[in-house]
């Protein structure tokens, strides 16, 4: 009869009392010596070698990483639409951004922020873009984004005007509020545009400090762009938030003539 061809998971469990003969490794034909590791149990026949072994180990642990990433991305873009980076936003890359005297330094910032987004990940050290109306703070907040998702991390973008509305929404049964939260205190990256674009209520301050805090705490990275001065930050969403960004961002300044007009 002939006898049964071990898998690399059964290899182990194939006893003998006499030492069996050498196997050729099922994965790269060579031979594999027995193992005696208990003189009770005899010798253990091995139909892969150990450097095989290992390999099919390192795989199946990438392999679950990714699913692992997959399922948590495709949890956050059931809430956010593909993480809200619509049409014009996707559109919006390193590549495509015109740089200038004005721009480079913001520029090599936020190429050097996606490069290095395990770095940001490991302090939680995130950007507050500042500058007035079109001068490219999302075009690179969406650059930055669109990079670490490529990197398999998770991410999010939305706007603070779009997320007050969205909530609205949810307290009519338009969807969760708990879950739009949870979504974007757990995601990697989270990109919140147009921080301060209208005095906000008691009620949205709450929500945006709960979501705020929650990502220092866990010291998740957070990307926001904003017309404002920090003094009119903290006037319209408060001093607990403009403290938090304060010590969670790194301020990065645009200034210059309208960036879209220029056909950015």
């Amino acid at each position: 009869m002939q006898e049964k061809k071990t898998t690399p998971k059964e290899h182990q469990k194939v006893f003998s009392k006499n030492k069996p003969e050498p196997q050729e490794c099922q994965e790269c034909g060579d031979l594999v010596e027995p193992i005696k590791k208990f003189w009770s149990e005899g010798w253990i026949k091995m139909s892969i070698c150990s450097d095989c072994l290992s390999k099919i180990k390192r795989k199946e642990e990438e392999h679950a990483r990714r699913a692992q990433i997959r399922s948590k991305q495709a949890r956050i873009e059931e809430q956010f639409e593909q993480s809200r980076l619509g049409k014009r936003f996707r559109e919006r890359t390193f590549e495509n951004f015109k740089v200038n005297d004005s721009n480079r330094s913001a520029y090599r910032k936020s190429r050097a922020f996606s490069l290095h987004f395990e770095d940001k990940l490991n302090s939680g050290k995130g950007i507050i873009f500042i500058g007035n109306f079109g001068t490219g703070k999302t075009h690179l907040a969406a650059s930055i984004l669109q990079e670490v998702i490529k990197k398999e991390h998770t991410g999010i973008f939305v706007s603070i005007p779009d997320l007050i509305a969205k909530i609205r929404k949810s307290w009519d049964g338009d969807g969760n509020e708990s879950d739009l939260i949870d979504a974007l205190v757990e995601a990697d990256l989270v990109v919140m545009d147009d921080l301060g674009a209208e005095n906000t209520k008691d009620w949205v301050r709450e929500r945006l400090f709960v979501i705020i805090n929650s990502r220092y705490e866990r010291m998740l990275p957070t990307i926001f762009t904003t017309n404002c001065s920090f003094a009119e930050l903290r006037r319209k969403v408060g001093g607990r938030i403009e403290s938090r960004i304060c010590e969670m961002c790194e301020g990065i300044t645009l200034v210059d003539d309208d960036y879209r007009k220029s056909g950015g």
